[in-house]
This record gives C-alpha cells, sequence and structure tokens, in this order.
C-alpha cells in the first residue's frame, strides 16, 4: 500500500493541478470521517454520571417559551416531561422555566442524540443532566477528655474533634457577651431528621410531618452538628451553648437510602427559602461539573422571599454549610 501511494504521487507530481486536487480530495474526505465518527459517538453517549432514572434531564425553556414545544421529541423518542419546581412566588426566580424529561428505559442509549435534539428547539434556554446525589461520609475520631475545657456536660462532646480544631470553647466565650438579635433557623437538607430525638426535640421546628423521620441517620446526624441542644447532660453539643442562637428544621432531599438528584436538592433549596429559613446546610456530594449544573445558580439569583438565604453555587457559600465532593 505504501509502494503504491509513493507511485501515485510520483505521477500526480507530473500533474500539478491534479496533484493539488487530490491532496485536497484525501484531506477533506478523512476530516468528514472524523468528524462523522465524532457525531455517531456524541449521538450514542452514555453519561458519564449516575442520572435519575425518572428524570434523566433539566431542561430550562426561554421566558415565555410554550412546554408544548417538547411534544416533538415526546413523539419522537417516547420521553416524558413535567415542570420540574413549584416555587410559590413564580415570578421571583427562572426556576419555573425548569422541566425535566424522562427517557425510556428501552431509549436511555440514545440519550446523545435526544439531548442534541432538544438542543435545537429555538424555545430552550439550556439543558443538563439531572445528576444522583450521594451523602457523605461522616468522620470519627475521638479526643477524650475536653468537656471540661468547653465547661458543658454532654458527653459526646468526647467525640466532637471538630470542636477542638476550631477552638469552639473560644467561640462559646465571644457567644456569652452577645445576645442574638433573632434565633437562627437552619434548614437541614438530607435524608430526614428525627424530630422527637433526645438531643434535638427542643431546638426542632418542623416543616412537613413527612420530613420529621429518618431512616438512613444522616439528617439526624447532621443536624446535631448545627443545632443539637447544649449542656443537657445528653448527646452531643452544637455551637450555641445556652441554646439561644439557632433552631433546626428539616426538608427531605434525600431517600431513605441517602440518594437524590439535582432536582430533589434545588426543590428542597426553593421550599426552604418558601419557608423563610435563614440558612441552608447540605451535607452531601457525588462526581460534579461546575459548568453543566447552571440551574443551582438560578436557584441563587432570586430566593423566593426576600429574608432568605440561598447558595450561590454547589461549591461554594457563606451562608450554607456544603460538604459537596468533586470528581477523585
Amino acid at each position: 500500500m505504501l509502494s503504491a501511494a509513493g507511485l501515485s504521487f510520483q505521477w500526480l507530481v507530473r500533474f500539478r493541478q491534479w496533484f493539488f486536487v487530490a491532496i485536497t480530495v484525501i484531506i477533506a474526505s478523512l476530516a468528514w470521517y472524523q468528524a462523522r465518527q465524532g457525531w455517531t459517538q456524541q449521538d450514542n453517549a452514555v453519561s458519564d454520571v449516575a442520572l435519575d432514572s425518572q428524570a434523566e434531564l433539566l431542561v430550562e425553556l426561554r421566558e415565555g417559551a410554550d412546554a408544548g414545544l417538547l411534544d416533538a421529541i415526546a413523539e419522537k423518542y417516547g420521553v416524558t416531561y413535567r415542570r420540574a419546581f413549584q416555587p410559590l412566588d413564580a415570578a421571583a426566580t427562572d426556576l419555573d422555566d425548569y422541566y425535566v424529561i424522562d427517557v425510556p428505559k428501552d431509549q436511555e442509549s440514545k440519550i446523545g442524540k435526544i439531548k442534541k435534539a432538544i438542543n435545537r428547539l429555538k424555545g430552550v434556554e439550556w439543558l443538563e443532566e439531572n445528576e444522583q446525589i450521594n451523602v457523605t461520609p461522616l468522620p470519627a475520631k475521638q479526643l477524650p477528655e475536653i468537656n471540661k475545657r468547653f465547661g458543658i456536660n454532654d458527653p459526646g462532646v468526647t467525640h466532637l474533634w471538630g470542636f477542638d480544631a476550631m477552638s469552639v470553647d473560644q467561640l462559646y466565650t465571644e457567644l456569652a457577651k452577645a445576645k442574638p438579635v433573632k434565633k437562627a433557623r437552619i434548614a437541614i437538607l438530607d435524608t430526614g431528621v428525627d424530630a422527637q430525638h433526645e438531643d434535638l426535640k427542643g431546638n426542632y421546628t418542623s416543616v412537613k410531618s413527612t420530613y420529621d423521620n429518618d431512616p438512613k441517620g444522616h439528617g439526624t446526624h447532621c443536624a446535631g452538628i448545627a443545632g443539637a441542644v447544649s449542656n443537657n447532660g445528653v448527646g452531643v453539643a452544637s455551637f450555641s451553648r445556652d441554646n439561644n442562637f439557632v433552631s433546626i428544621s428539616s426538608i427531605k432531599v434525600l431517600n431513605a437510602s441517602g440518594m437524590g438528584t439535582q432536582q430533589t436538592i434545588i426543590a428542597g433549596i426553593i421550599e426552604a427559602a418558601d419557608n423563610r429559613v435563614d440558612a441552608v446546610s447540605l451535607s452531601l456530594g457525588g462526581r460534579s461539573n461546575q459548568s453543566r449544573q447552571k440551574a443551582y445558580e438560578k436557584d441563587a439569583s432570586a430566593p423566593s422571599t426576600p429574608n432568605s438565604t440561598v447558595p450561590s453555587s454547589p461549591t461554594t457559600s457563606t451562608t450554607s454549610t456544603w460538604d459537596w465532593q468533586p470528581p477523585a
């Protein structure tokens, strides 16, 4: 083949105009073939992250666009769609323009092609995958004989290595001089919270009864860090030694297995804002890509109520506790 190619080039050099034509055709053919391979791979691409099996995609429509524009995609691929979020004040946020797309199992191999078709629609502003999110591991470390240093009688403080690392005894000294203007309400967005827990119920305010249980236990653990009743001789303590600074509420965004999605988490943030909480706390994460998780930015741009605060992105916030885990 190499010999034949060499002879062909030698022959073509005699006819310069045909030589350059042949080279151009060969280069164009190779470029077309490479592009076609890339298109095929993109059309059949399978996501590298786990998606919600009931709502694989999040689609933002342009302001004023009719959701009926998705009907053509639904008819062609058998997908279904529904509104993703239900904020109390739809005019206060762009998230009322988001829809989730459920791709049937027999069409999941074509998800790349479906995404491409949706992106072609004139009324579509943004498309991203509805990625699954998980609870983070809970660290364990024991520091004996630190209770005396903090001046509280909660036996579980022995296990609160964070108190030692952050010099919470100094915080207690400063807070003893302060009086809160209001008691800050923290919403734990997690697997739920055990509302009857002996070390939490004194600081707990219910949002909805279905959120007041926690089969996984992770949300209750996180609620204890944020707002356990301190100095009551039971369990652990929180950063509020005299219990005058914070109260705890629960909003379930993860199921009993500790699994959730972007949609469930954003819906929880909206619900927290609609319930006028002062801060949200999330201790969860998963493989993430900042460039495609745009819905979180939309959520932060216009809270549903003027006195509520929501995070500006899945990784950073000055008002919320995030343990988001970046890709390894």
